[in-house]
């Protein structure tokens, strides 16, 4: 798993049942949260994709996307949560 997953691994991992997005409501720290729900929703399911596991390419075919293209919103990603990262 990336980075990005195993940094929000610990929120998913508490997610029982229910709606696959529910990890966004269980984020403690109230500006990650902020960051999160601003992202644009494409980003959102990105990162949820990368949480259950799916390597890029997998998400790019998921998404009917370039593998570049889903590279480039990780990035951007990333960009985002750099602060949140430690």
């Amino acid at each position: 798993r990336s980075c990005l997953a195993r940094g929000l691994g610990d929120v998913y991992k508490r997610q029982k049942y229910g709606n696959r997005y529910s990890w966004i409501d269980e984020i403690d720290d109230p500006e990650l949260y902020k960051a999160i729900i601003a992202m644009k929703p494409s980003y959102i399911e990105i990162i949820t994709l990368m949480m259950e596991g799916y390597q890029q390419n997998d998400i790019a075919a998921i998404l009917h996307s370039s593998f570049q293209a889903v590279q480039n919103k990780i990035a951007r990603i990333r960009k985002i949560l750099k602060d949140f990262s430690e």
